[in-house]
């Protein structure tokens, strides 16, 4: 009897987590898609919105240093080889330098003022994002997922409510996107870091010899994620860079819904991330196989699902949230529907070779799977965009699935 309710309190437990855990980040993120809506709306064009889409596409880029890919090496890190002083010093420098990075990126590229500093206000936001990041491994680790959905929940209220009144106001892109940094960072203030600091004792510590280590450590996952990331980004870069800002706001605004069922698929496996370090730890193969396979049939379900449910629903709503004018360009929903299912999987198999420390499996793949994309963004999207940056983002995934499937397999079974 004390035996099976410990099982409940368990299954009770991560249930929950999983529940705030999810909940909080899909409501984060739809919040930022609601930015693409609310541009279009109170703008009445797509220029803006493409400004946006590709704000977001290249601060994802520089995110990816700044948040080094540490959260899941942070909360996998069981033997405490390093302290939370470490991974919060180390955090700040990649921040900064990544930071630095995007601000030259924009500068250099030749984008107009107003972009370029929509692109540097965007990277604010990422740059709070990644802050939170690394106080949500220590809350993770303590399994504190309520706090971590929470301060999802409140960023996101303030993320909106600066950007409306800004944007309606002032009707200057970069103004509201650099009013929501702001808010967020005091969000982030008042919540993440007062909460955390009750829970445990924060403080920085450089330590040159440790912060070089786990920078050595991270490395290959920074490579991985780097890759991986860049292949959504890019598809985005060609539309820009060869049919302009308001093609590419279409294919943006359209494309955007899609984060939220990528966050559905893939935000549901971070709880796991303990469950099956513990798994490996034991050799305990055949559960890791067991849990894999529940989790590639939630994302099989998930992608039909949601695709009946853009097949019945997906005109009305995007008509009735962008206007008539985004109606020839609702089919976008089903690739990017497949896209963003596809990058769960992938981040999935990701965090189980992370687990498994199959470093040169993760950056084969991710590698692998860009240089496709690339090929074909350069073939097909001068001629044509939207069919284009599909085949070319699709592809480049389902390279990488595959090859992370391959080395999962043989790590569970071949290797010893």
């Amino acid at each position: 009897m004390i035996k099976a309710n410990k099982y409940v309190e368990n299954f009770m437990q991560l249930t929950t987590n999983i529940l705030w855990n999810t909940f909080g980040n899909i409501f984060y993120l739809g919040c930022q898609w609601l930015l693409s809506v609310i541009v279009v709306r109170i703008s009445g064009n797509y220029a803006d919105a493409g400004v946006l889409s590709l704000a977001m596409s290249i601060t994802g880029i520089f995110a990816i240093l700044s948040s080094f890919n540490v959260r899941n090496y942070q909360v996998s890190d069981l033997e405490e080889k390093y302290g939370q002083a470490d991974y919060i010093a180390h955090r700040c420098i990649t921040c900064t330098v990544a930071f630095v990075l995007c601000i030259a990126f924009a500068l250099c590229n030749s984008y107009k003022t107003a972009v370029a500093l929509s692109i540097i206000c965007f990277m604010l936001i990422k740059t709070v994002e990644a802050l939170a990041d690394v106080f949500h491994g220590i809350l993770q680790k303590q399994w504190r997922f309520d706090i971590i959905g929470k301060s999802c929940i409140y960023r996101g209220i303030a993320l909106l409510l600066a950007f409306i009144v800004i944007y309606k106001v002032s009707g200057n892109l970069w103004l509201a996107l650099f009013s929501m940094a702001l808010l967020t960072f005091v969000a982030f203030v008042l919540y993440d870091f007062r909460l955390t600091r009750k829970l445990t004792i924060i403080n920085v510590c450089f330590n040159r010899v440790k912060l070089l280590q786990l920078t050595k450590d991270c490395l290959p996952l920074l490579i991985y994620v780097f890759f991986l990331n860049l292949i959504v980004p890019t598809a985005r870069f060609f539309i820009e860079r060869y049919h302009g800002e308001e093609v590419l706001g279409y294919y943006g605004s359209v494309a955007s819904i899609a984060l939220i069922v990528q966050a559905t698929v893939g935000l549901v496996f971070t709880p796991l991330n303990g469950i099956i370090t513990d798994y490996y730890a034991n050799r305990d193969n055949k559960a890791i196989l067991r849990l894999s396979g529940k989790v590639i049939m939630l994302l099989i379900l998930v992608t039909l699902v949601v695709l009946a449910g853009a097949w019945l629903l997906g005109k009305s709503v995007l008509v009735l949230m962008f206007g008539e004018s985004i109606a020839p360009y609702v089919w976008l929903l089903y690739p990017t529907i497949i896209a963003s299912c596809l990058t769960g999987l992938v981040w999935f198999l990701g965090m189980l070779l992370t687990i498994m420390r199959s470093m040169q499996s993760l950056i084969i793949g991710a590698v692998v799977g860009f240089v496709a994309c690339v090929g074909l963004c350069l073939v097909i999207i001068p001629s044509v965009a939207y069919d284009g940056a599909n085949i070319a983002t699709i592809v480049g995934l389902a390279v990488v699935a595959v090859i992370y499937i391959v080395a999962v397999l043989k790590m569970l079974f071949v290797s010893k």
